[in-house]
């Protein structure tokens, strides 16, 4: 790695960075929250209903994934 690369561009330096890092934070917490709810309401709601939070949990998953590789890349590309 270009060292001059990295000193312009220390973590915490780039503004792109951060918000990355803030997506994936909020995207993980919707997910955690999703599954939460799944789990809580699994007993108490008809098949149909549970069929739509399990869609929901796994759209926040993959919100989640898209996040965490958006950040991957932006890393690897900016150096920071």
């Amino acid at each position: 790695m270009d060292t001059n690369r990295a000193e312009m561009h220390a973590p915490g330096s780039c503004d792109e960075r951060a918000r990355l890092v803030n997506l994936c934070a909020v995207a993980e917490w919707d997910y955690s929250r999703a599954l939460q709810t799944l789990s809580i309401r699994l007993g108490t709601r008809a098949k149909p209903n549970f069929g739509e939070l399990q869609d929901f949990v796994c759209s926040a998953r993959t919100i989640v994934d898209k996040a965490q590789t958006a950040l991957e890349h932006h890393t690897s590309q900016h150096g920071c």
